[in-house]
């Protein structure tokens, strides 16, 4: 059952702006200068760049910073979809769930939250890829009669086989402790995860676009998301 979607007015786009813009971002400069502060560092070594801060070169890095991208791209597509009409059926459900857990693992990608953060705080790494694998297992037994009749589910299959792969190749080598070849490792590795990432990201946009069409009830006649009653 298909429902209006209304164009919002100036005002309402203004509130939600101030609501899920500036406060959050309000929030963390405040965290950042708290983080300053205590760790007796210069508030523009968390704000600018990380090549610029560590006198790196512009590449340094940056395979891993569009891995976040697409990351950070596909959960905002998928929770900015899912959100508004996430009580309008077991679709727009799932594409929470997935936009959830998408977003963390751009977090977890962006401050090495599996791999070092947890690690310091005397926490295993793994607590927090069970964590992922739980929330996962949980999005797909909630949704699996759904899943099966989806053709996107098909290509988060995909994508999640290619993170997989990834996560293997990296266990293989830390039980292992293998170092030759290190340079192939890491380009398989890396590589893995920057192909599961962006297809994973098509396959939630996919799904996005499926809740605009089928839950809020944009046409599928146009590609600009325009309403239609």
């Amino acid at each position: 059952m298909h429902r209006r979607v209304d164009e919002p007015s100036a005002g309402s786009l203004v509130r939600w702006a101030l609501l899920l813009g500036a406060l959050p971002a309000s929030l963390a400069l405040a965290l950042g200068v708290v983080i300053a502060a205590s760790v007796e560092e210069t508030f523009g070594d968390l704000t600018r760049d990380l090549t610029v801060t560590t006198a790196s070169p512009l590449y340094v890095g940056a395979l891993s910073a569009l891995t976040v991208m697409v990351w950070t791209a596909g959960a905002a597509v998928a929770l900015a979809t899912a959100w508004p009409a996430r009580h309008e059926g077991p679709l727009a459900r799932l594409l929470l769930m997935l936009g959830v857990l998408t977003l963390a693992l751009a977090l977890d990608d962006q401050f090495m939250v599996h791999d070092g953060t947890l690690q310091k705080a005397g926490i295993p790494g793994e607590t927090a890829l069970v964590g992922y694998v739980v929330w996962l297992g949980l999005t797909v037994a909630l949704h699996r009669d759904l899943l099966r009749a989806r053709p996107e589910t098909s290509v988060l299959l995909l994508g999640a086989g290619l993170l997989g792969a990834s996560l293997v190749v990296d266990l293989v080598v830390e039980i292992g402790g293998i170092t030759a070849f290190d340079s192939l490792r890491i380009l398989v590795e890396d590589g893995l995860k920057l192909l599961g990432a962006a297809v994973w990201g098509v396959g939630v946009g996919a799904l996005a676009r499926a809740v605009q069409r089928e839950v809020l009830g944009v046409s599928r006649s146009t590609d600009r998301g325009i309403p239609t009653g």
